[in-house]
């Protein structure tokens, strides 16, 4: 597969979370869209903390059913994560990341092939401290992940966000370029 450069899937992702940003909730009804733009978020959210906190905004905005998806479970543990990076008290970052982790715990439990879910969870740990002895559920999730991203990713993931997922994993030394 012929993968556009990071930076340009990137570019692609802000540009789209521009366009869709600025719209009323009451007017993000259609799930898939909903869906890119936590994608977005969490993907700019490394960047800045304004992303976290508009992806945590959309989460509530959500309805109930909505919310009860894994996949937004999942973006709700992923900023809670992404929230830590940008908290000043040390011992705030640590719950944070903890209390990240024990939902992602849940959700893999329960949705163990969910690409999103697992991707996700991968996509958090993985950039976790070695104080978090994270280092073997990695290796086991990124097995999992390129396992069901061989299978079914292409159809379940949008173009942007599968390059961008492909791009973690590679640069990440999570997948073997084929």
């Amino acid at each position: 597969m012929n993968l556009p450069q990071a930076t340009v899937v990137i570019d692609r992702i802000r540009e789209h979370y521009l366009q869709h940003v600025s719209l009323p909730a009451s007017e993000l009804k259609d799930w898939p869209e909903i869906l890119n733009l936590l994608r977005c978020c969490f993907v700019l959210g490394s960047e800045a903390e304004s992303y976290v906190r508009q992806g945590e905004k959309l989460l509530r905005q959500l309805p109930a059913a909505d919310r009860r998806r894994p996949e937004a479970q999942a973006f709700q543990a992923a900023f809670l994560a992404l929230s830590a990076k940008y908290s000043l008290w040390p011992i705030e970052k640590f719950t944070k990341v903890n209390q990240a982790l024990a939902q992602f715990d849940r959700l893999e439990r329960k949705n163990a092939d969910n690409l999103e879910v697992l991707f996700l969870t991968l996509a958090v740990t993985s950039r976790l401290p070695a104080v978090f002895n994270c280092k073997g559920k990695v290796a086991l999730l990124a097995r999992r992940v390129n396992e069901l991203f061989d299978r079914q990713g292409a159809e379940l993931l949008s173009t942007d966000w599968q390059a961008y997922a492909l791009d973690f994993l590679l640069r990440n030394g999570l997948r073997q370029a084929h």
